[in-house]
């Protein structure tokens, strides 16, 4: 329905009878309507709408309030309607309005932050009373991207990913749960010999996590200052791509853009999931006279891939790939600045790979992916693009990452199953420089890193023994003079993975 269904039952969508509830076989005569392109009508769905920009929640509000009525006495709606919720989710700063994403934090090692929450979850004009009973009703939005039959959809908490800090108490619990009307404080120790560099942050109340994310909820959040130690290019402008999907439909009553999920599609394979810069789409950053530049990718999304490359196109017409130098990753600086290249490449068309190949300038963004990288931006026209396929010597390529997408680029426009809505961002450079061979940059890299003040970390080194001006540089590889390895485990970790399981006492 959200792509437009009209065929048979098309009103049955929320309706909690048995049979309509009922988990699909391949013989039901349901999927035969499903399955039958003629019963849906996207076109007429998106008559309705009313071009404004702006996107909204769908509350479901009605059906809502039949399932708190059936919660606090199920003799009063025997059967209440399922929940189709699909909702928006912001951070706001107090005195100022809510950004999406959320606004960039910035601290040093050994820093400790009180972060002071409050939980304004609103659901419609429900009262602070039923919009906390609603954190119990489950959320039947499609998709691995919406609620998928799981609950908690106005409960949230802190989780500063893949940071080092304290994890239990009001530090980063990804356990603790707080709903509508409630406060807290969230305090984040962070070691004085943490890695520098790109994190995020977002909700982790499992099972609300995904759709929270995938509804807006995360912000950047940067440790130390890495390129400040990278000789050469201490002084060089800084960009930042926060990249966030966004599934959308249309509400046919008000002509709104709506947030919605889809079933078994969940990931950016169509021209009606929209892939957002830094909150905004497709945008365009001038750029100056160009130049070297450093970007931080960052892929705050619950699922989405993304093989990112830079595409530049000069005044005369010419395309070229600009290379790519990531010098830290997930936050953590390299002690060497090096060339990208994307990881598993198979070739397409055939049930398993019979060829492989690296490709250069190409990195593979998977959900929470950070990477800093330096490249060189020319006179001209460049696009941000994800790639999931290439030729190279007459055979086809498709890059094995999770999920079928299409090429987001300007060359892949139109309709259709396979193409996409175009490019994710774009930069432009105005009497800047031509575009220089890569053998000149790598020169240019090449000497930043013989001048890399490097700190090799062992086993006995000590948190007070770290020095914040070097880059810290561990090899856990390396063996000691009689050939045994220097790092060795002290612990091992267990980790067991449950789903519809609520965490908490009974009450």
């Amino acid at each position: 329905m959200k792509i437009g269904y009209v065929g048979p039952f098309e009103d049955k969508a929320a309706s909690s009878n048995h049979y309509w509830s009922a988990v699909g076989t391949s013989q039901d005569e349901l999927l035969g309507f499903i399955k039958n392109i003629d019963n849906y009508d996207p076109a007429g769905l998106w008559a309705a709408y009313d071009n404004d920009i702006s996107v909204v929640s769908r509350f479901d509000v009605d059906s809502l309030l039949q399932r708190i009525a059936n919660l606090v006495d199920p003799s009063l709606i025997t059967e209440p309607n399922l929940w189709y919720p699909s909702m928006l989710y912001t951070y706001r700063v107090q005195g100022e309005e809510p950004s999406y994403p959320g606004p960039v934090l910035m601290v040093e090692p050994g820093d400790n932050l009180n972060l002071n929450f409050e939980n304004n979850i609103r659901i419609g004009d429900l009262s602070d009373e039923q919009n906390q009973q609603a954190s119990l009703i489950s959320n039947s939005t499609y998709g691995e991207s919406a609620g998928d039959g799981l609950g908690a959809s106005n409960t949230a908490n802190y989780h500063l990913h893949g940071s080092h800090t304290n994890p239990t108490g009001f530090g980063d619990n990804v356990l603790s749960r707080y709903t509508t009307g409630q406060s807290w404080t969230t305090e984040i120790e962070l070691p004085e010999d943490h890695g520098q560099g790109s994190y995020w942050y977002h909700p982790h109340y499992h099972p609300s996590v995904n759709q929270m994310v995938y509804g807006g909820m995360s912000g950047p959040f940067q440790v130390g200052d890495p390129l400040s130690k990278v000789k050469g290019f201490e002084d060089v402008p800084r960009n930042m791509a926060i990249l966030k999907t966004m599934d959308l439909g249309v509400d046919p009553e008000t002509g709104q853009a709506q947030l919605t999920g889809f079933d078994s599609l969940g990931t950016v394979n169509n021209r009606m999931t929209m892939v957002s810069v830094n909150g905004e789409y497709q945008p365009i950053a001038d750029a100056g006279q160009g130049g070297w530049q450093s970007i931080t990718l960052s892929n705050q999304t619950n699922k989405g891939f993304y093989n990112l490359s830079l595409k530049h196109t000069g005044k005369d017409g010419k395309e070229s790939d600009l290379p790519l130098y990531i010098y830290g990753e997930d936050g953590h600086q390299f002690p060497q600045i090096r060339a990208a290249s994307a990881g598993s490449i198979g070739t397409a068309g055939t049930p398993l790979p019979t060829g492989y190949v690296q490709a250069e300038d190409l990195l593979e963004l998977a959900p929470g992916k950070r990477f800093d990288v330096l490249f060189y931006l020319p006179d001209g026209k460049t696009e941000l693009t994800s790639t999931y396929s290439f030729e190279e010597d007459d055979i086809k390529y498709s890059i094995a990452n999770g999920g079928s997408y299409p090429d987001l680029s300007s060359q892949n426009t139109g309709f259709g199953t396979s193409t996409g809505a175009g490019a994710l961002a774009y930069f432009n450079v105005v009497d800047g420089t031509d575009n220089p061979s890569k053998e000149s940059l790598d020169e240019i890299v090449e000497q930043s890193n013989s001048l890399a003040d490097v700190q090799n970390i062992l086993p006995t080194t000590r948190q007070s023994d770290y020095d914040p001006e070097k880059i810290p540089s561990v090899n856990l590889f390396s063996k000691d003079s009689y050939g045994n390895d220097e790092w060795v485990p002290i612990r091992n970790r267990q980790f067991n993975w449950s789903i519809n399981t609520l965490v908490g006492p009974p009450s």
